[in-house]
């Protein structure tokens, strides 16, 4: 990571992108996005924690330009991640300026997202004409909705946020997990944009959130160490952060959109520690979502097909992810890959695990009480 900082090479990035945004916005933008090393250069930036003053006001300008350029505004989304690793680390190290310089950069891209507001649903008005039909004159000048609203003695309520918002709110010790558990949401809503090297560091960010200071637990788990692409001895030796089941649960969604694609390896490997991290804390409804997932990849199992090996157990995996994913949608029941062989997945299996991934998810839904169903044969 030192190495990008020495070699000037995050510098002539943000110098070329602020040349660009000369000639437009577009310009920055497509610059940005022809290169997957640009992604890894600035995500070493971010991580490396030193002299990060320049690389996140860069960032904080490239954000606010969510309303000229909105490619722009999400290239910057898609190190939120990295983002809230080093959030926490500052901290829980007591650095009060990364702290501050990090805190900013979130708040800023939180509150972009909330300008957007809810999505809305604009009702025609039956009384005025329009190009498919023409306004009798027996209709009233009251719009439709407000007629029928009015015959049964209704009010029209106001649509509330899908998330919380945090315009204008301290960011503190009671909601800080709300916080960063809202902007990894943000970041998996966007998810499908990014290429495959973003998703990979998305997995990494979620080995290293859930297994810092775990490195009692992770001696005792030697299956994990083996093969890892990260130095999880390191890991588990730094400082452990605090964590909750909104938080782990969000990432856990994150990891789910990363399965059965090119970056699967990793994707295994985060769900694995995740699921860990959620049996140490006894995060029930993390757990539910977890071992849905992990029954989810053994379960589906292509016949015939070459598979390489993976980090949960005798689960094995397709060569070509993106036709198992569209095999899961149920629109594809069969496939062809490297080989002359037809391969074919058994629907029965597949919704089999379907069915037990979406009975997990039900179960986190709040009951009328507002009591979480925690009901689960794998907890």
């Amino acid at each position: 990571m030192a190495k990008v900082m020495e070699d000037g090479t995050l510098s002539k990035i943000m110098a070329k992108c602020e040349a660009l945004k000369k000639e437009g916005l577009e310009k920055a933008e497509e610059y940005l996005r022809s290169d997957e090393s640009i992604v890894s250069t600035i995500s070493e930036g971010i991580l490396s924690r030193t002299d990060n003053g320049k690389l996140f006001q860069w960032l904080h300008y490239c954000a606010i330009t969510r309303h000229q350029n909105y490619k722009l505004f999400a290239f910057v989304l898609q190190f939120i991640p990295d983002l809230i690793g080093v959030y926490l680390y500052a901290i829980y190290e007591s650095d009060k300026s990364l702290r501050a310089q990090s805190e900013a950069l979130l708040r800023t891209l939180s509150d972009e997202m909330e300008k957007e507001g809810p999505s809305t649903v604009e009702v025609t008005n039956l009384s005025k004409s329009s190009i498919y039909h023409e306004a009798p004159t027996q209709v009233s000048n009251v719009s439709l909705t407000e007629v029928a609203l009015q015959r049964h003695n209704l009010a029209e309520v106001p649509r509330v946020p899908m998330r919380p918002t945090f315009s204008g709110k301290e960011i503190s010790v009671n909601n800080r997990l709300q916080f960063l558990a809202t902007l990894v949401e943000i970041f998996t809503d966007h998810i499908a944009l990014y290429p495959t090297i973003t998703k990979t560091l998305f997995c990494k960010a979620c080995i290293r959130l859930s297994l810092q200071g775990m490195g009692d637990i992770l001696a005792r788990c030697p299956d994990m160490m083996t093969g890892s692409c990260l130095n999880l001895k390191e890991i588990g030796a730094m400082r452990r952060y605090c964590v909750d089941e909104h938080f782990i649960t969000s990432l856990l969604h994150g990891v789910r959109l990363c399965l059965f694609q090119t970056c699967h390896d990793i994707a295994i490997e985060a769900l694995q520690a995740l699921k860990l991290r959620a049996e140490y804390e006894l995060l029930t409804s993390a757990l539910q979502v977890s071992h849905a997932l992990v029954r989810l990849t053994k379960d589906v199992k292509p016949l015939n097909t070459p598979a390489l090996p993976s980090l949960v157990g005798d689960c094995r995996f397709v060569v070509n992810p993106t036709t198992t994913h569209e095999m899961l949608n149920g629109h594809i029941l069969q496939c062809k890959c490297n080989t002359t062989t037809p391969l074919v997945l058994d629907p029965a299996d597949v919704e089999l695990a379907i069915e037990s991934l979406e009975f997990s998810m039900s179960a986190m839904r709040p009951r009328s009480g507002g009591v979480l169903n925690a009901k689960s044969t794998d907890v």
